[in-house]
């Protein structure tokens, strides 16, 4: 999907069924030809790895103008997998093979040490090594360039997905567990006036979404516990008294203990901005310096 607000160039207005979405999307896709093409015809493409993905499933709160998740259940600003899970390419011809598909689960998280380790030649020391740093994430060049296709998602073992809201640990994915220890509620909600378009989230019920409050938090203990083999869009809980559950459980415990005691405060990154920033968009278009056509 694309990002709010949608834009577009004249030349694409109109062009697709789904209309200024539709339109979003073959802009974005004409942009992203444009970079291929580029390294193509600079002879770079064998030496540049180019990754494709989002940060987060579809607006559910604009209906059919914020993309669809095939049936998982959410959306952005939830914990569920129609939140979370999103597609994502990587290309280097030459070293990816075309055309193989994996089911392997990787975060941005990983990002990071995967580029560092690639950009450490033999011989060299790893930036990370040297400043003792700490990362959530794990290098996956040998996922990345097919070289591994982890099928049994055993690299969670290694790297579980903590899912966070602010400071709440609201869930964790382990190997093909999903336990979800706190919820928030699933919009649309009965009974409120709908913001956006009819299906759409309620604006109060997003930013609930999005700050996690005390008193709009479902706890549960025990935790929900989808088993995502069989059942990606998490409509049936399994019994936490299965033996095997209990065991996966105990297992997510330690790793989410050893995973709190590493967390270290830093100052809030999004709550230090300034009131003379004013967005670009149609209620303020005077603002707006825009040089592309």
């Amino acid at each position: 999907h694309v990002h709010t607000a949608f834009w577009h160039s004249t030349i694409l207005r109109q062009f697709s069924k789904r209309g200024l979405f539709g339109d979003s999307l073959n802009e974005m896709s004409w942009a992203i030809n444009q970079v291929i093409d580029t390294l193509k015809s600079t002879g770079e493409a064998e030496n540049t790895l180019v990754l494709f993905t989002s940060d987060h499933g579809p607006h559910k709160e604009i209906c059919t103008f914020g993309g669809e998740t095939a049936g998982l259940k959410g959306g952005k600003s939830n914990f569920w997998e129609g939140a979370y899970r999103v597609p994502g390419i990587a290309w280097m011809p030459g070293t990816i093979p075309a055309g193989v598909l994996s089911d392997t689960v990787l975060t941005a998280l990983d990002l990071l040490p995967t580029f560092v380790s690639l950009a450490t030649g033999p011989g060299m020391v790893s930036p990370l090594d040297v400043n003792d740093i700490a990362l959530d994430g794990i290098d996956v060049t040998e996922h990345l360039m097919g070289q591994t296709l982890d099928t049994d998602h055993e690299i969670t073992t290694i790297r579980p997905i903590f899912y966070f809201c602010e400071k709440r640990l609201m869930a964790v994915r382990y190997k093909d567990w999903k336990i979800h220890y706190n919820t928030i509620p699933l919009f649309p909600v009965d009974g409120k006036d709908l913001e956006m378009c009819p299906g759409g989230i309620p604006l109060e019920d997003w930013f609930v979404a999005q700050q996690c409050p005390d008193d709009a938090i479902f706890v549960h203990d025990p935790p929900l516990v989808y088993n995502l083999d069989v059942d990606p869009y998490e409509n049936y809980a399994v019994n936490t008294t299965d033996p095997e559950v209990k065991e996966v459980l105990a297992i997510v415990a330690e790793k989410v203990a050893a995973h709190t005691a590493s967390v270290k405060e830093v100052p809030d990154l999004m709550g230090d901005f300034s009131d003379d920033v004013v967005p670009c968009n149609g209620e303020y278009p005077d603002n707006c310096l825009l040089n592309y056509p």
